[in-house]
């Protein structure tokens, strides 16, 4: 057989597989305590972006609005024929 130079106690290509978790189960507890890091870490990140995000949306916002009111501030000014001939006037 191919896999006979896989042996271990002669119990098959399994024995490779099955002998490596003793030494797995002693490093288990570390492992759960990395993950249970890498997980705390995430939500952390996952918080901070979201309220990042919130805030930029209510900074796009705030400037839709000042633009829409420089706009109408603009047609005023246009009706009055005092617009039109500043800096990025139309």
């Amino acid at each position: 057989m191919a896999s006979e130079g896989c042996t271990e106690s002669g119990r098959g290509p399994e024995a490779v597989w099955w002998g490596s978790l003793d030494a797995a189960d002693r490093a288990l507890p570390a492992c759960r305590a990395s993950l249970r890091q890498i997980r705390d870490l995430k939500a952390s990140f996952n918080t901070d972006f979201e309220r990042l995000a919130a805030q930029k949306r209510s900074d796009c916002d705030r400037i839709a609005d000042l633009n829409a009111r420089l706009e109408d501030t603009l047609k005023d000014l246009r009706k009055l024929g005092a617009g039109g001939q500043g800096y990025g006037c139309k």
